[in-house]
C-alpha cells in the first residue's frame, strides 16, 4: 500500500500535535486517507485540554475574607466584640473599635488590624501567614465586599 506525501504529512501533524496541551479547538480533524475521500476524525480528548487558569480571584468579604475572620476571631469578637471591634458583618469590620477604624480600605499599612495582628501587644489572636496574606491583598485592593 503506497501513501501519498500529502497523507504522510497530515498523520505527522496530527501525531505531533494530538497530545498538545494548548490546543484549544473542537473542530473535526481532517485526515485523508486517499484522494479520492476524507475522513472526519474527532480529535484525541487530550487536545481539548486547556492550561489551567492564571488568573487571579479576587478577594472580597464574600469569597473568603469572612471566613478567615470567623473561624480566626469570633470567640471574641462577634456578640460582644472585644474592644468594639465587632466581625459579624461587613458593614461592623468597616466601622472599626472602639479606637476608630481598624480596616483602611486600599491602605493595609495605616489598618490598625495588622498591627494588631503583627505586634500583639494583649491580643491573643493570631492569623496564619497564607490567612493575613490573603487578608493583606484584600485590604490593598480596596478591602471589597463582593465583586
Amino acid at each position: 500500500m503506497k501513501f501519498s506525501k500529502q497523507f504522510m504529512v497530515t498523520i505527522f501533524v496530527v501525531l505531533l500535535f494530538s497530545g498538545c496541551t494548548s490546543a484549544q479547538s473542537s473542530v473535526p480533524l481532517e485526515v485523508p486517507t486517499d484522494t479520492s475521500q476524507s475522513t472526519q476524525v474527532e480529535p484525541s480528548p487530550t487536545a481539548l485540554i486547556t492550561e489551567p487558569s492564571t488568573a487571579k480571584i479576587t478577594l472580597t468579604w464574600e469569597t473568603g475574607i469572612r471566613e478567615i475572620f470567623e473561624q480566626q476571631c469570633s470567640e471574641c469578637h462577634s456578640s460582644t466584640p472585644s474592644g468594639g471591634f465587632s466581625i459579624t458583618s461587613y458593614t461592623k469590620i468597616l466601622q472599626g473599635s472602639n479606637l476608630g477604624p481598624v480596616i483602611i480600605p486600599g491602605n493595609p499599612e495605616e489598618s490598625h488590624l495588622f498591627y494588631k495582628l503583627t505586634f500583639g501587644g494583649n491580643h491573643p489572636g493570631y492569623l496564619s501567614k497564607d490567612q493575613t496574606d490573603m487578608v493583606w491583598e484584600w485590604v490593598s485592593s480596596g478591602a471589597l465586599e463582593y465583586e
